[in-house]
């Protein structure tokens, strides 16, 4: 088995509690390193909505086809 048949098999038995938990884990690791290295604060928002925008494309794609 694929490890990404394996992943998706895995995802589709999470409820919403562990999808929040895992939302909550990553903002609090951003959080983290934005204390860590500060200059990652300093960036433009221009370039975080830029990133923000190709990595939310793939997951759009597959909500519209």
């Amino acid at each position: 088995m694929r490890l990404f048949e394996w992943l998706n098999l895995r995802i589709k038995r999470l409820n919403w509690t562990d999808l929040a938990c895992i939302e909550l884990a990553s903002i609090s690791f951003g959080l983290m390193l934005a204390t860590l290295i500060p200059s990652l604060v300093a960036v433009s928002t221009w370039w975080y909505l830029l990133i923000w925008i190709l990595l939310a494309l793939k997951p759009l794609r597959k909500i519209i086809d």
